[in-house]
């Protein structure tokens, strides 16, 4: 497991290849219950992970159920690795989406009331649902690099957590969502030279649902 919760923005390139080379072989299916608002946003179960990209998780518990990638581009080069010539990022997503404990089926119905029963994300250990709002990443033949300016940049991450399946949002050992705003990592082939973020905020909260103040 990692160790700190930055490291799943360092390594959201991971995750990114994961749901776009699903979505490449079983491109998300635009049946009427997934029409509507949800439209672009493109949802990939861990059934469909490609065995050799799993590999690249030193803990198997780090890979998701399910991610969810909304307006998702990237550059590949002919060897399909993340890499550009240009001052463009290799990945430019405006939301990527990490959950556990939960299936695509239930992402979708969370959204729509209504729609039946859904689980909601779960997970012992680690955040059981990660979004990362307007990322960007920037790689060199897969490493990450980037001569000029931040390599990752990452406008929110929000980070939740839920260790019981009969509560929506709850931690034994510490607040059950933490939000990190303007994250930014400068990378040399690989090497980080510097990392940092604006803002960081903690939501505390009691088993039976009740908020507590962040001190």
């Amino acid at each position: 497991m990692y160790e700190s919760i930055l490291e799943y923005i360092a390594t959201a390139d991971r995750f990114y290849r994961l749901w776009m080379v699903a979505e490449m072989q079983h491109p998300t299916p635009q049946a009427p219950n997934f029409s509507g608002p949800n439209f672009a946003n493109l949802s990939q179960p861990r059934a469909e992970w490609f065995p050799q990209l799993v590999e690249q998780f030193e803990d198997v518990r780090l890979v998701p159920s399910v991610i969810r990638g909304s307006d998702g581009k990237h550059n590949l080069d002919s060897d399909m690795r993340f890499h550009t010539g240009n001052k463009k990022p290799t990945i430019d997503c405006l939301k990527l989406e990490l959950f556990w404990g939960c299936e695509r089926e239930d992402v979708f119905r969370k959204q729509k009331s209504g729609r039946g029963s859904f689980k909601l994300p779960m997970r012992v250990s680690g955040p059981a649902h990660i979004s990362l709002d307007g990322l960007k990443m920037w790689h060199h033949q897969d490493t990450l690099h980037r001569r000029r300016g931040d390599a990752i940049i990452c406008d929110q991450a929000t980070f939740s957590w839920n260790t019981k399946r009969t509560t929506k949002a709850f931690r034994e050992s510490g607040p059950f969502q933490i939000i990190i705003k303007g994250f930014r990592a400068a990378y040399n082939m690989g090497v980080s030279t510097s990392a940092s973020y604006a803002h960081l905020g903690v939501s505390w909260g009691t088993e039976n649902g009740i908020r507590l103040g962040e001190e």
